[in-house]
Parts: C-alpha cells; sequence; structure tokens
C-alpha cells in the first residue's frame, strides 16, 4: 500500500474506534479525496483530517445537513405506514451504530414490506408526494420525493442466482421484524450475505466493510447463533474472513479469528481500493458473473460460462428493463418479453466483440474464482 491508502484506512480505524485522529502533512491530499468518494466514506475523512485540511470540511456539513433530512423523511414515513406491517434495514439502520451516526452516507431509505401490500404501499407513498422511478418486477420498487428516494423491497436478499438455499432463508424475513426493524442478530448476517452478493456481482468498496466493523462492535450480539445461521448458508468462512479483515484494516477484534493469508491481503486491499462503493468501477469484475456461478453452483468455469450466456441472452424482464439498451417497447409491456429477447439474440450472436469476449473468460475467469474462494465464497 502506498501511504495515503495507509493514511486513508488509519483515518477509518480512527472513526471507528473513536481515537483521535493523527497528524500527517506530506501527502496527496486530492488522491486521498478521490478514495473517499470513490467509496462513499467523505463525511467520515473529512472530519478525521478536518484540522490539518480544514477545506474539506465542508463534506461532512454537508452530509449533516442531508442526514437530518432523511432522518425528517423517515419520521414521516413511520407515520404513514404505522398501520402495515415493515421492517427497516441497511443503511438508516446501520448508521444509528456509527459514532456520529451522520456520517453513515446513503442514497435512499431501504424498507421491507410483505409483497401483499405493495399496492397498498405504493398508493400512500405517492398520496404523499411520492413518484414511482422504477417497478422491479415484484422484489424492488424505488420511489422518489424532491432528492429523497424509497426503495421498497419485497425481500432483503433477492437476485440470488445459483443460490437458493439464501434466496429462500431471507424470504421469510417477517419472523424477525421487532418494533418495524430487523432483530440485531438477523440484520448482521444480512449484512454480511449482502457484502458477499456485491462482491460477487460487481464488486464492493470499503463503506460495506465499516458497516459491519461499526455494528460488531455491539457487546450484546450473539456470535453463537450468526455463525450457526452461516454454517446453514454457507457463508460461515466468509464471515470469519471478514471479521479477520476488519481487524487488520480498522483493528476491530474479530470474535472468530482466522487466518488471511498475506499475499491474498494485499492483494484483496488493492482489489478493494480499486471498487469504488459498488465496485464498478474495478476492470477486474467483469467476470464476476461467471466466477459467481461457480461460488453458488459449484459448477465447473465451462459450464458456468454456458449458462452465463445463457443469462445474457434471456434475462428475466426486471433485469432487461435496466439495461442501457433495452429497447423502449418493452416498458411496462412484460409480455413483450420474448420479442425483446429475439432482437437481443440477434444483436448479441453478431457482435464480434462480444463473441472474442465469450471466448477470453476463461483463464481471467479461473483467476476470479480462484480469488473468491479466498474469500471463502
Amino acid at each position: 500500500m502506498i501511504k495515503e491508502q495507509r493514511l486513508f484506512l488509519r483515518s477509518l480505524s480512527d472513526f471507528i474506534m473513536r481515537n483521535n485522529p493523527q497528524e500527517d502533512q506530506d501527502l496527496d491530499w486530492k488522491l486521498i479525496f478521490e478514495y473517499a468518494k470513490k467509496h462513499d466514506l467523505q463525511p467520515i475523512i473529512s472530519f478525521q483530517c478536518r484540522e490539518i485540511v480544514p477545506e474539506y470540511s465542508y463534506l461532512y456539513l454537508r452530509q449533516i445537513s442531508r442526514y437530518v433530512a432523511l432522518k425528517r423523511e423517515l419520521s414521516n414515513l413511520e407515520q404513514l405506514l404505522s398501520e402495515i406491517p415493515y421492517a427497516l434495514e441497511k443503511g438508516i439502520i446501520v448508521s444509528d451504530a456509527y459514532p456520529v451516526p451522520a456520517f453513515r452516507t446513503m442514497g435512499d431509505i431501504d424498507i421491507l414490506v410483505p409483497s401483499d401490500y405493495r399496492n397498498v404501499v405504493a398508493q400512500i407513498l405517492i398520496k404523499n408526494g411520492y413518484k414511482s422511478v422504477y417497478d422491479g418486477d415484484g422484489d424492488e420498487w424505488k420511489f422518489r420525493k424532491a432528492d429523497i428516494f424509497v426503495e421498497v423491497h419485497s425481500r432483503p436478499i433477492h437476485n440470488c442466482k445459483g443460490n437458493e438455499k439464501l434466496a429462500e432463508y431471507y424470504s421469510n424475513w417477517e419472523k424477525y421484524v421487532i418494533n418495524h426493524r430487523l432483530e440485531v442478530n438477523y440484520h448482521v448476517l444480512f449484512l454480511f450475505v449482502h457484502l458477499r452478493q456485491h462482491l460477487l456481482g460487481s464488486g464492493v468498496g470499503f463503506r460495506q466493510f465499516v458497516d459491519i466493523a461499526v455494528i460488531t462492535q455491539n457487546k450484546k450480539l450473539d456470535w453463537k447463533w450468526i455463525i450457526s445461521e452461516a454454517q446453514n448458508l454457507k457463508v460461515d468462512e466468509f464471515v470469519r474472513i471478514v471479521l479477520m479483515f476488519n481487524e487488520l484494516w480498522f483493528h476491530v477484534k474479530s470474535p472468530l479469528p482466522t487466518i488471511v493469508e498475506e499475499s491474498f491481503y494485499n492483494i484483496a486491499t488493492e482489489s478493494i481500493f480499486r471498487n469504488g462503493v459498488f465496485g464498478k468501477e474495478n476492470e477486474d469484475n467483469n467476470t464476476n458473473s461467471i466466477a459467481r456461478l461457480v461460488a453458488n453452483k459449484g459448477i465447473s468455469v465451462k459450464h458456468a460460462k454456458l449458462l452465463n450466456y445463457i443469462y445474457m441472452l434471456f434475462p428475466k424482464y426486471s433485469d432487461m428493463i435496466q439495461y442501457s439498451d433495452c429497447p423502449s417497447y418493452l416498458q411496462g409491456r412484460r409480455f413483450l418479453i420474448p420479442i425483446a429477447w429475439t432482437h437481443r439474440i440477434a444483436k448479441k450472436v453478431t457482435s464480434k466483440r462480444i463473441r472474442n469476449n465469450i471466448i477470453g473468460t476463461s483463464a481471467v475467469a479461473n483467476d476470479r474464482v480462484e480469488y473468491f474462494r479466498n474469500w471463502g465464497c
């Protein structure tokens, strides 16, 4: 790691552990704040370094204003949905564990509702000034009012390609709700699974690791239950490795210690730095879809390539309407998906670039499979 990366991680560690920041003048601060922006951690870094580079203080002050607006709208939503069975999840809940809750950035408020209540919730939100901006085919719906976004989910985890056990487990979330919040141990396990989904997908940045680092300091967590459930879902090794990385990066003592090889630590740390908050800036992640199928289904790379090609040619409606090349006639007309598939097949099969990419992915995919195995996936 270069010194700017070490300062970045040390600043996050000092924030998590409530330590005073350490001064260090001889640094490329522009690069440090590029990392902060990529990983959506600008408020923390600007606050921790405010005495050294006060010109960046506006970043945490702006986030405080944003957080106040989100909390105000959350209070409004809780009143509007008081007669509806729902649960809050992800950022809006995790922020409560942060040393400064306002510094947990979030683009939206995530709400879980049973699928039977979809239309009821939509009507309530629209009646109170929200506009529907995305219909996710039964699992996810997005609404917007001014600069406030609300995501309504029918289950915490969806799009579990190849891992039906995870999909089934998180379809039963309603029995883990206490006072419109997911029960804390269940939610912590979800954070690990959610991180794993992103890692196996487009990638993941440091913010999700920080989420786990702050929330796992809760002394009342039942790690025996968490690791037992993780074993049933076959994600227990991943949980242990993530906790160990948080210990190495942020000095948060792992309750479930394991060994991380130094060579993998260096490779993984550099990969996460390249990722950005959702991993999309890291070209290494282009073959993740193949490696994810290997990890989830336990199949060969050759088999995964074929299956991935089928998924590419025949995406489900909710995926296809998000693609930049989605035909306009498909929006809101799910029954036209066979026609859209026909057009997609003609376009993809005749593309020389795509054919060459499919042929040339084996070696890279093998490397990604090994990378994920080292993460315990």
